[in-house]
């Protein structure tokens, strides 16, 4: 979904980012003291090593955008 846009839907940032990165972030990030199960099982299971680097690409950049 990532080939040729900045964005899942497109090159504009929407709501499908919002729903997609709490859960594909940890694909990148986790505190060490999380002991959260399911953001261990995350972060277990979604390792990006280096072969999906667009995908990498879009969690730093949406991990960067201002928060509410």
């Amino acid at each position: 979904m990532l080939a040729g846009r900045d964005h899942l839907m497109g090159t504009d940032f929407s709501a499908a980012d919002c729903a997609a990165f709490p859960f594909l972030k940890y694909a990148l990030f986790r505190d060490p003291a999380d002991d959260e199960l399911f953001h261990r099982i995350l972060d277990e299971h979604q390792q990006l090593q280096e072969t999906h680097p667009r995908l990498a690409d879009w969690i730093r950049r949406v991990n960067e955008r201002p928060r509410a």
